[in-house]
């Protein structure tokens, strides 16, 4: 085992300093089991509908109907696993009506970022005609005014 796998980087005192350092966004509590049995909570910055954590390539859905007290926790926490993207159920909150497709959530993703790549193309499209166009104007005056300096000497 090498030292940056080591579990003293999963500790919760550890994530909880790395957030004091990082910019503001809004954030969930949850109770992060992992595999290996190590406990903790930390603050998963959260998107529309999502959680990720980012370093471990990991992410989950918001069900806030799972969100649940924690003895010594100021605030509700959502209690989560490595081996799923839905968070836990433990008091069986959700329902069988509740089933998201992966694949469903997997094409909306792929749409999003096409859409985002598709308006990043039209932004670089409409300046490179721009920047064209002005390197047009400035060939087309410099040569006016090399003709016009030609023709008063």
């Amino acid at each position: 085992m090498s030292i940056k796998d080591a579990n003293i980087w999963k500790s919760a005192g550890l994530k909880s300093l790395k957030s004091l350092f990082s910019s503001p966004q809004r954030v969930q509590a949850v109770l992060f089991i992992s595999e290996t049995g190590i406990i903790s909570l930390i603050n998963l910055p959260m998107a529309t509908g999502w959680m990720s954590n980012i370093e471990e390539k990991l992410s989950w859905m918001v069900d806030h109907r799972c969100l649940m007290p924690l003895e010594g926790c100021d605030t509700f926490v959502m209690p989560i696993s490595e081996r799923s993207f839905k968070p836990l159920d433990p008091l069986g909150a959700r329902t069988d009506d509740d089933k998201i497709s992966l694949n469903a959530i997997a094409w909306s993703k792929r749409r999003e970022a096409f859409s985002r790549v598709m308006d990043e193309n039209k932004q670089s499209a409409g300046q490179k005609l721009m920047q064209t166009m002005l390197y047009g104007f400035l060939a087309i005056a410099s040569i006016v005014l090399l003709v016009f300096f030609i023709k008063h000497k």
